[in-house]
């Protein structure tokens, strides 16, 4: 507030300027999320693709695929098939997850997550992937 005091005289002039408060911050939404290759052989890798949206102009994002449909604190509850180390404007964003022996032979379900760089996250988006019980290299002979 600028202003003036006059001492000989019981009035004063003010100035104020008044801002509109900042919008609020919307939470990003996950438009698709895709895993390949679906099925994967054990001790290969799996990709989760993840397509997102924020309605906030210029915001950046961290992917989280979780393990359950629970998210604390930008954090996956139940634990994580992968997450993004920094925040990106990648959209959409790639994710790998290298698959351990003790998920041949299983459906993994997961949920997908987009938290933005002011701490909003979407609901969480599910699919799954499989992962084959022994590898299904085809046995290749060379004469």
């Amino acid at each position: 507030m600028d202003g003036t005091w006059n001492s000989d005289a019981d009035w004063v002039t003010a100035a104020i300027s008044i801002k509109p408060a900042s919008a609020a911050n919307s939470a990003p939404t996950v438009a698709s999320v895709s895993d390949t290759p679906d099925p994967t052989n054990p001790n290969r890798s799996v990709t989760f693709a993840t397509d997102w949206n924020d309605g906030d102009s210029g915001e950046t994002a961290k992917v989280k695929i979780c393990k359950s449909n629970s998210l604390t604190n930008q954090v996956c509850d139940g634990g994580s098939w992968a997450s993004s180390t920094a925040f990106t404007t990648n959209d959409p964003e790639y994710l790998v997850y290298d698959v351990a022996g003790g998920d041949a032979g299983q459906t993994r379900d997961y949920w997908a997550f987009v938290c933005d760089d002011e701490a909003a996250c979407s609901a969480g988006t599910a699919g799954s992937f499989s992962v084959n019980a022994v590898s299904s290299v085809p046995n290749v002979r060379f004469r």
